[in-house]
């Protein structure tokens, strides 16, 4: 039986090829998730022995406890799509926004803009801010062979997510193709994002998600619209983990 196993970014550059092959990195992408629906999909991570690298977008009681203790690989999730809607209420420039989290979180090197946001611009301003790593490109829904990571021409180190969960939802792709052996490759890294919100509601489809939005911050109304019992996010998040602990599926 294949043995896959858990890794995280800072790691990447000391393993071989061979290492590489079947490992796994899982990241949150925190997505301004409020603090009940962070500590629910943290305790869930932790039961399943899964220790999710944790992209911020913002910071809270919780998430600040979390980054002073040291537990977690952290990256940066800066908002630019909101500069490109003329909205400057998240920064007024590019650096403004990118600053605000960095005075938030000092020392991160690993960023993934929101929405995936990126240019060679952008590129530029993480560079100059000492980022090391980006995981800003996705590869889930082609069918193209990329590899693992690669160096750019600023010597940063470019990994690409090769699963994400709201792609799965949104593609429709179904409990079929949400099979963590149709996920995970043997022969390859693979780089798999989640989101709080949808691990908390087991989201099954687009529907469900937008049925549920209004609610995000009511902890009472929010809890009735969790999916629980169907195959939804929660469920392949669940399904990777006893993957990664070497649990036929």
């Amino acid at each position: 039986m294949i043995k896959f196993n858990q890794t995280c970014f800072s790691d990447l550059s000391n393993l071989s090829d061979d290492e590489l092959a079947g490992s796994v990195i899982i990241g949150f992408d925190i997505d301004w998730a409020s603090d009940f629906i962070l500590e629910d999909t943290l305790q869930l991570a932790s039961e399943l022995g899964v220790r999710p690298t944790l992209f911020l977008t913002h910071n809270s009681a919780l998430i600040r406890n979390l980054f002073s203790e040291g537990q977690y690989e952290f990256g940066l999730h800066p908002n630019f799509e909101r500069l490109l809607n003329g909205d400057s209420g998240n920064g007024l420039d590019a650096p403004d926004v990118l600053q605000r989290l960095m005075h938030e979180f000092p020392g991160v090197d690993v960023v993934r803009s929101h929405s995936l946001t990126t240019s060679s611009r952008l590129k530029a301003l993480f560079k100059s801010n000492k980022f090391s790593i980006e995981s800003s490109f996705i590869t889930h829904g082609t069918n193209n062979i990329f590899p693992n990571f690669w160096y750019e021409s600023s010597g940063m180190l470019h990994v690409p997510i090769t699963w994400e969960d709201d792609v799965w939802f949104t593609l429709e792709e179904g409990e079929t193709n949400g099979n963590a052996s149709k996920i995970l490759r043997f022969d390859k890294l693979n780089v798999l994002t989640f989101h709080p919100i949808h691990l908390y509601l087991n989201t099954t489809d687009v529907a469900h998600y937008n049925a549920s939005r209004e609610f995000i911050n009511n902890p009472d109304e929010l809890s009735k619209r969790r999916k629980n019992g169907e195959f939804g996010v929660r469920t392949i998040f669940s399904n990777i983990a006893n993957k990664l602990r070497g649990e036929r599926l």
